[in-house]
């Protein structure tokens, strides 16, 4: 039986890759997220599990940012490359005023803490009243991707993300479930590459506007408080 790390186990993860952890990205991916993150963002910014700022450092190009992340050595890499304001938090536990944000991001942070729910109340208590919450996730059908990627890395393949100890990702539904319960309305929800190389960004496109969509590895969130 799988046994998930706790939220203080994952900090010990990640300060353990923060200085290479950039190397271990999709670049096609994260290009991806970066994309619809700055298409809806608005306002002052809040990134939540920022590790090493790539978000946050393309949203300070037109949002005053404040980014946060559980392990420390990821909040100092921040602050010594992307001199952006970075702190030390749990995600469930948000050391923020409310109403502070005009926008609140998670990206493919969700899946890693202890209660969700809680990051999702506190997301909604720092964002004023017509804030915005964009989320990314890994969608319910990458634990079969998982598989695969593990198998291979386990045979000395290169190139594959990082092993973080995590073998679990939440379904569309919980996550429309614990939105709704936090008090959020989904705007817009897409389902996001298929095919994880640059020069297939054509064909990923048009994939996610069939029913093929299902196959895609990422869920993208815009939600409205």
């Amino acid at each position: 039986m799988f046994n998930k790390p706790t939220n203080s186990q994952f900090a010990a993860i990640f300060d353990q890759i923060a200085a290479d952890y950039d190397k271990s990205l999709n670049r096609y991916a994260t290009t991806r997220r970066v994309e619809f993150i700055r298409r809806y963002a608005k306002g002052k910014c809040l990134e939540v599990g920022a590790g090493t700022g790539t978000i946050s450092q393309a949203l300070s190009k037109n949002h005053p940012v404040v980014a946060t992340d559980i392990a420390p050595r990821m909040v100092q890499f921040i602050k010594k490359t992307k001199k952006i304001s970075a702190f030390v938090s749990d995600a469930e536990k948000l050391p923020f005023k409310r109403a502070a944000f005009g926008s609140v991001i998670s990206s493919e942070m969700i899946y890693y803490l202890d209660h969700p729910e809680k990051f999702f109340q506190e997301a909604n208590r720092v964002l004023k009243s017509d804030g915005r919450l964009l989320l990314t996730s890994s969608a319910k059908i990458t634990e079969t991707y998982d598989r695969l990627r593990t198998g291979l890395r386990s045979i000395g393949v290169k190139g594959m993300y990082f092993d973080d100890h995590n073998r679990r990702f939440m379904s569309v539904q919980r996550l429309k479930i614990l939105l709704e319960q936090s008090g959020f309305k989904i705007i817009i929800l897409e389902r996001t590459v298929l095919f994880p190389w640059a020069a297939l960004d054509p064909l990923n496109r048009l994939i996610e506007t069939t029913p093929l969509k299902h196959l895609c590895v990422f869920i993208f969130i815009y939600a409205q408080k």
